[in-house]
This record gives structure tokens, sequence and C-alpha cells, in this order.
């Protein structure tokens, strides 16, 4: 397998929406709290930083944690492996980095995925559905997400 991530544009808006939103929300929710005790400015500010980094930190595990499950390694190969999606798409040349679906990171039976894949010629999101015997991951379903 060649390069695996590729960050398309809108992934990166995606990211960017959910950090500042909770960036925004711990903003105003700790400066009302800390106004109404009468905390100085200074003090506001290292708490909304802190917890900046906590929802940060929180978000980015989720995408990593996410991204080396073996369900997830799996529908990979299975996309790469695909002769239909290859004429379709062209080779594959890498994946997105943000996931739908259910990764089978808390189960161990069964994966809906959603990826979105780049080829040579166009790209699409695909979902994989895959389910588990003893720890491996088989097939089930292949199909385009509408």
């Amino acid at each position: 397998m060649e390069n695996q991530q590729i960050n398309f544009f809108w992934e990166s808006k995606e990211i960017g929406f959910v950090l500042l939103v909770l960036s925004i929300g711990t903003h105003l929710s700790i400066n009302n709290t800390f106004k109404t005790y009468g905390a100085s400015t200074e003090t506001r500010n290292i708490w909304i930083g802190f917890f900046q980094v906590i929802f940060s930190a929180i978000f980015l595990g989720q995408l990593i944690i996410a991204n080396f499950s073996s369900s997830l390694i799996a529908a990979k190969e299975s996309v790469y492996n695909s002769r239909s999606i290859q004429q379709e798409l062209g080779n594959i040349v890498g994946f997105g980095i943000l996931i739908n679906g259910f990764p089978a990171i808390l189960s161990e039976r069964e994966a809906n995925i959603s990826l979105l894949i780049k080829g040579e010629r166009k790209f699409e999101r695909i979902i994989v559905e895959l389910e588990s015997n003893d720890g491996n991951w088989q097939l089930k379903k292949l199909r385009k997400d509408r």
C-alpha cells in the first residue's frame, strides 16, 4: 500500500469546525463563570487555554485510535484489492483522514466504515462492511455512499 492518507481540504474544515465550536463554547462558559466569581482576566485565559488543549487532545486522540484499528486496516486493504473500485476511480492514491461509521474499536464482531477514497481519476465515498471471525476481518459488502 502506498500513501494511505490524503488531507482533503473539506476534511480540514471539519476538523477546524469541531475545534472552533469547542473553543468558542469553552471560552464563553468559562468566561461567564469566572466573571460571576470575579476572577482576573489572566486566570480566565489560563483556564480557557487549558480546556482548549484538553478538547483538542481528545478529538485528535480519537482520530489516532480509529486510524490504527484492525477493522480500518482491513477495510483499506479491501478497497485496494477491489477491481471494480480501481476501474472506476483509477489506481488508489490515498484515503481521507476522517472516517464515518463504526470502525469496530469497541465491537470485535462487525464494522461498518465509510471511507473517502481518492483515485487517479476522481474521488468517492465508499462504505465497507466487515465481519470478524476470530480476529480475521472478512469483507461482507462494498458499496458507494449516496
